[in-house]
């Protein structure tokens, strides 16, 4: 990919929330770079204090321009819940 035709589309700092998105953006095929990845997760959390000011750096995930709706709708789906509720009343 060229790095002008990338745009992010989301900065996470916990390793858990970029998993779920490189996930997402797998299963629906759209292609993506994670910059500082590995650097980013290298400091401690936030929650942790002491440690160069407790600040990670902001993982950037980043996808072609041509995908960028796409991957926004997958991300927003996400923080919505991802589906819709069932209204039925059939317990599993």
């Amino acid at each position: 990919m060229n790095d002008d035709d990338l745009v992010t589309i989301a900065k996470v700092e916990d390793l858990p929330e970029l998993l779920v998105i490189k996930s997402m953006l797998d299963g629906a095929g759209v292609a993506y770079e994670v910059q500082g990845e590995n650097a980013g997760f290298l400091l401690p959390p936030k929650s942790l204090p002491g440690f160069f000011g407790s600040s990670r750096l902001a993982v950037r995930v980043r996808v072609r321009a041509c995908d960028v709706d796409l991957a926004r709708s997958l991300l927003a789906a996400s923080d919505d819940g991802g589906m819709a509720e069932d209204s039925s009343d059939e317990v599993f």
